[in-house]
């Protein structure tokens, strides 16, 4: 599970939201369980109100793009969902 904070002008969110070699080696992980026939899901959990659709930041970490599309194309499913975190005087207290 990745979140997903870049919100970009064009309105659309992005991850990463900086070089993220860590992320690579995950989506290399998922991938390797992909072709070994497992289920493979990474999931972009979405928590910034006004986005509305989310993609590899290939402008910022444009290795990480390529290795979500290897992935992606390997067998990787690639989920997006937003949520919504409830707060109460100004701390969490659960999301839907």
């Amino acid at each position: 599970m990745k979140q997903v904070t870049l919100k970009e002008e064009d309105g659309h969110g992005y991850f990463p939201d900086s070089v993220s070699v860590r992320g690579t080696k995950h989506l290399h992980s998922l991938r390797v369980l992909a072709e070994q026939g497992e289920r493979a899901v990474l999931l972009f959990c979405v928590a910034h109100e006004g986005i509305a659709d989310v993609a590899a930041a290939a402008h910022i970490d444009a290795t990480y793009a390529a290795a979500l599309a290897e992935a992606s194309a390997s067998g990787v499913e690639v989920l997006a969902y937003g949520i919504t975190v409830e707060r109460e005087q100004g701390h969490p207290t659960g999301c839907s």
